[in-house]
């Protein structure tokens, strides 16, 4: 019997396309766009959420970055979000949660990773 010869790679299929369109998008809004580094932001990380479900990635992949994204929207419309909270005063520790650790090492790291 003849080995059939392995297919040769044909380019990115339709959710590789959709998720660089999208992440495109997101840039365009991030960098142009008034309060774009909020929505920018909030369009790339459900992007990335997305692709990973599209993916068949677990929830723990995906969790972060919409846990990123809703934190991001609570910043935007004025909240504070422990996700990114700041010191407000210098007697005033910063939350240190081994959540909100887990949650920006996830992240951090899959983003590196894209």
């Amino acid at each position: 019997m003849a080995e059939s010869p392995k297919p040769s790679p044909t380019g990115p299929d339709h959710v590789e396309q959709e998720f660089a369109e999208s992440l495109r998008h997101a840039a365009y809004v991030f960098e142009n766009e008034k309060d774009g580094r909020f929505r920018g932001s909030i369009l790339a990380c459900r992007t990335v959420a997305r692709f990973i479900y599209q993916r068949n990635g677990g929830a723990e992949l995906a969790a972060p970055f919409l846990q990123i994204a809703t934190a991001s929207e609570d910043l935007e419309r004025g909240g504070k979000p422990r996700l990114f909270s700041e010191k407000s005063t210098p007697e005033k520790e910063r939350e240190r949660s081994p959540e909100r650790k887990h949650i920006q090492l996830l992240a951090a790291v899959a983003l590196e990773v894209l």
